[in-house]
């Protein structure tokens, strides 16, 4: 059985906007919401509260993407990543 993990997609310029940085089409990614470890998510607005709530952390760009899709990655790809 493949692993599988979440790369991202985009399909309008939407998260170009939507966030301070948006991650290229293709990377790998996780959740983000690491990043707002010991941050008060109450006080978050704009791009920071979409991020915390919405989006994912490209792992090449730190880019944040709204979509992702589950897709096959190889051992070779794991330790890219």
């Amino acid at each position: 059985m493949a692993l599988k993990l979440p790369r991202t997609i985009r399909l309008d310029a939407s998260d170009t906007f939507v966030y301070s940085r948006a991650a290229e089409p293709g990377e790998w990614a996780v959740t983000g919401t690491f990043l707002f470890f010991g941050a008060d998510t109450a006080t978050l607005s704009g791009k920071e509260r979409q991020a915390f709530r919405a989006g994912f952390l490209g792992i090449d760009s730190f880019g944040w993407s709204t979509l992702v899709v589950v897709t096959d990655a190889t051992a070779h790809d794991r330790a890219a990543a």
